[in-house]
């Protein structure tokens, strides 16, 4: 009961629990996929902007979500694409490109051995849970291939 639990429940109070934050960190991909699914450009433009209000905190930590770090990229990609080369395909192929791009991501995540899910574990669960790397890369490669019904 000293300064010691003090900290520990100042430290939880910061943090977003890890589902909220998976949630806000697809906030861009929803968007950009509603606003292109109706032929709307700024479907790439609202996503960036929003990508990088996300990144901005993470920059001042030194602590990165590899899920926010490939929204900003992409959606750096797609406004140039867009905006400069007038390439429409960032906005007419919106569906398979992201999924494409996230998918890219998750496998990328399990190949380092660093899954993106790794992240959410760490706000919810003591150390112990997501120490050993096997159930998030096990949980993560679940969720990039889900069940096919036939």
């Amino acid at each position: 009961m000293g300064q010691y639990d003090e900290t520990i429940s100042n430290d939880k109070t910061k943090k977003m629990p890890g589902m909220l934050y998976i949630l806000v960190s697809f906030v861009p991909w929803i968007i950009y996929w509603v606003l292109c699914g109706m032929g709307n450009k700024f479907g790439i433009a609202i996503p960036l902007a929003i990508s990088l209000v996300l990144i901005i905190p993470q920059i001042r930590k030194r602590d990165f979500n590899l899920m926010d770090l490939t929204s900003v990229l992409y959606f750096s990609i797609a406004m140039v694409g867009t905006f400069i080369f007038g390439l429409n395909t960032f906005v007419e192929r919106s569906g398979f490109l992201g999924y494409s791009v996230l998918f890219l991501m998750a496998a990328l995540s399990l190949i380092i051995k660093q899954p993106y899910t790794l992240q959410v574990s760490k706000r919810d669960y003591p150390e112990i849970y997501w120490r050993w790397s096997a159930p998030p890369c096990t949980v993560n490669s679940s969720w990039n291939n889900p069940p096919v019904k036939m």
